[in-house]
């Protein structure tokens, strides 16, 4: 495999979708770096990689439970009536 590229992190983030397309298909690492110093690393999953292969035990089960669950309604402030103030305008 070849070494690692180094990439800003502006250049990440303007060229993010591409960055991430190469990785996968040409098989390219890359470390993103901030001043100078190592923050993150972007490795392509082999072909045929599963969630579950890459999710710890359970959280897959988990997500796909929580989506099945019903949303919860929002909760929606109260509004207290519009009132007339004994000068005559709106309160």
């Amino acid at each position: 495999m070849p070494s690692p590229k180094l990439v800003s992190i502006r250049e990440f983030r303007s060229d993010m979708t591409q960055l991430l397309k190469d990785a996968q298909e040409r098989d390219i690492t890359y470390i993103i770096m901030r001043h100078s110093e190592p923050v993150a690393r972007i490795v392509p999953f082999d072909v045929g990689t599963t969630l579950a292969e890459v999710m710890p035990k359970g959280a897959v089960e988990a997500k796909q439970v929580a989506k099945k669950q019903p949303k919860k309604a929002k909760a929606t402030a109260h509004k207290s009536p519009k009132k007339k103030s004994i000068f005559g305008g709106w309160l």
